[in-house]
Order: structure tokens, then sequence, then C-alpha cells
């Protein structure tokens, strides 16, 4: 693993509505590695599906960069835009909705590659019979209509089409929030090896904690369009350095916390997304600040930018140090395979 394969560089979002301009992400900066698995994680609402998008330049940046593989493809559109789509694919939540209900599986799974003009016709019924191996799928599958799939298999069809272009960067937005718990964690395993076999770079969005933890290297937290914590999956969880990611974990099932650990509860309603604030977007709803800057004059008055911490972390907190005595208290021991969910957790 080496080298940045997707950079995204203070990327902005701003969405004008009814009740005043949304700012879905708000000045974002990330790397995703070549190779490498990335975890985003936030609430409902917090621009990490946005930022997906935008990545895979499914929609426009207010301001900033997408730089894939050293080039600025910010700019980019109509044909010169169309042949990076070979190069960056995605998996929705949804299997069902983006797949054709009038194409068979099979037709499903060639479409882009035809369009692109990757494969022979010839070549392409073994072409797509490998990939339904790939993917795990028997071949009489490959005659079935969307409608005649489980959600399993449904998405694993997906998984199919979006490999049949064989893409270098694979975004994942909640691809297994809908399915079962069992079918849910074949999936995952499923992504896991494509991954490793293929030497796909995956941007992984996912309100599941444990399921992050199971297959991404890094994790990146996001909260009202910002990104708070990131760094190595296993440096974050063991030792959160942000009082949201700390919350976050605090959260988990039994079997993840500490004998005598108790849940940080967070108190209030999510940031307006209209507005903006001069100091931090948490500090509202913070179980730290009142104690550790009990005047507001840091946590309030300036925005706290992202301060690097050793193997390649970073907090965008003023009172990084303190959060440790914060998560000692209540934050997880992670236990492999555990799920564990942001959803809810801004109630």
């Amino acid at each position: 693993m080496s080298g940045a394969l997707l950079s995204l560089e203070s990327i902005e979002c701003r969405i004008p509505t009814r009740r005043g301009v949304v700012r879905a992400v708000d000045g974002v900066s990330l790397e995703l590695r070549k190779g490498e698995a990335l975890g985003l994680v936030g609430e409902s609402g917090s621009g990490k599906s946005t930022l997906g998008r935008i990545a895979l330049r499914m929609q426009d940046p207010t301001s900033g960069r997408v730089v894939l593989d050293g080039v600025d493809i910010t700019a980019l559109s109509g044909r010169r835009l169309r042949r990076l789509r070979g190069t960056m694919q995605t998996v929705l939540q949804d299997p069902h909705a983006a797949l054709n209900p009038r194409m068979t599986v099979r037709q499903i799974i060639a479409e882009p590659m035809t369009e692109l003009g990757l494969v022979r016709r010839p070549d392409l019924d073994s072409r797509v019979d490998r990939l339904l191996a790939r993917v795990h799928l028997d071949e009489a599958v490959g005659g079935r209509y969307a409608r005649q799939l489980s959600g399993g298999q449904a998405q694993r069809v997906a998984i199919a089409r979006a490999l049949g272009v064989q893409p270098r960067l694979l975004v994942a937005d909640e691809p297994v929030s809908a399915l079962d718990a069992s079918v849910a964690a074949q999936v995952v395993d499923l992504f896991a090896e494509l991954r490793t076999a293929l030497e796909l770079s995956l941007l992984f969005v996912s309100h599941d904690l444990g399921v992050v933890r199971h297959l991404c290297d890094r994790v990146a937290v996001m909260y009202h369009g910002r990104i708070v914590e990131s760094g190595p999956v296993e440096e974050v969880f063991a030792e959160p350095r942000h009082p949201y990611t700390a919350a976050l974990l605090s959260a988990a099932p039994g079997a993840w916390r500490r004998p005598g650990s108790r849940r940080i509860l967070l108190t209030g309603d999510p940031p307006d997304p209209t507005t903006s604030a001069d100091g931090c977007v948490f500090e509202p709803r913070c179980p730290l600040s009142g104690a550790v800057d009990p005047s507001g004059a840091m946590c309030r008055g300036r925005r706290p930018e992202p301060l690097p911490f050793p193997v390649g972390r970073e907090a965008a907190c003023h009172f990084s140090d303190e959060v440790g005595q914060l998560a000692r208290s209540a934050s997880p021991a992670p236990v492999p395979g555990e799920a564990t969910t942001t959803e809810g957790e801004e109630r």
C-alpha cells in the first residue's frame, strides 16, 4: 500500500434549500491510499454520503479539488469524465433500486462493459460467468430478473456489475445496512475478499462501527460536514481523541464495553445544517467542553484545526489530550465481529 489514489482537498459543498444554504461538506481534506480500505462514519446527515458522491464526481463540490491518481478531475465533464467511469465505481445501499427491473442479471452485469467497449461480444458471456463466480453466485442466477433476487443476491449482482469495468476505486455507500445480519456479514466478507484479490481501494461509507473495524484499515469520523477525527481503525477505537468519537464508541453493545464503563450521553439536538459556527460545531453537545473550557473562549470562539498524533492520526479538538480520560471511563474494548452503529446516537 503506497501513495494516494484519491485526494479530496478542502472540499466544500453548499446546497440551497428553502430554509437556507446547507453546509453538507465543510472544508474536508482526505486521502485514500492505493489498496487501502477507509471507513467513513457518522450519523445520518453528517455529510458522509455527499462526500462519497463528490469523490466519484457524481456531485460537484462548491469548491475544493478531487484528485484521482495525481490528476485533478474536479472540472472534467463529458467524454473525458466518461472515460474515467471505468476506474471508479459505486455500490449503493438499496441494490434493487440500482438494478434495471427490465434486464436479466446477465444483461445488467454486461451493460457497463459493453458501453465502455471493454469486452468483445464473443467474450461477454464468459466474462459475466467469471464475475458471477467472483461474487459467489451460480451461473443460473444470470437468467433471473432483479425482482427474483433476495437482497443479498441483488447486492452481489450490483458488486459484480461494478467489478466488470475493473475499477481501481470502489465507493460503497451503506452497502449492507438494508440486509439481514447474517447476509450482511457474508457481503462484508466478500468486500474483504475482493479488496485483497483485486487490490481495490475502498471508500466504505457506513454507520456500523463494527463493520468498519472488521473491514477497514483507517477510519474518518464526520460530524456536521467536518472530519473530526481520523486514523488507523484500531488506534482510533482503542483511544479516541475527539469526544464525539468517544461518545459513539461508548454506545457500543455490552460486549464491547469495559467492565464498569459508562455510556457518554449527548444532550440537545444536532446542529442546524443551515447555520455556521465560528468555533467547534460539536461544542453545544460536547460532554467535555463545560469542564475544560467553562467560559467557552476556545470551543465557541475558535474552530479547531486537525492536530497530528502518532501513527498518522488527526483530531480536530482543542482538548484532545483530555479526551483520553473521558474515553477510558466509557469507551469499549473492541470485540471482532460485533456490530456497533452510530444511528440514533444523536437523539
